[in-house]
């Protein structure tokens, strides 16, 4: 599971830079960009924001993942 958070964790940072660029050119960018995961286990993870505390890497970036779904950029 921490490869699927490290997977997409990366993926949201590269959709947001890409989200601004689009922006920035002047493309309406219909917010939340989705996210497609297979990994059920990983998805209940974010959907309740379960902590894993024994590996804070991998909860630093589940926070981040969480924080932009609840702001309705990334679904």
């Amino acid at each position: 599971m921490e490869a699927m958070f490290a997977s997409a964790s990366h993926v949201g940072r590269e959709l947001l830079g890409l989200r601004e660029l689009m922006r920035e050119i002047g493309f309406q960018v219909e917010a939340p960009m989705s996210i497609l995961m297979d990994n059920q286990a990983a998805i209940r993870q974010l959907e309740t924001e379960g902590r894993m505390s024994s590996v804070k890497h991998v909860d630093v970036r589940m926070k981040f993942l969480c924080d932009y779904a609840r702001k309705d950029i990334v679904e």
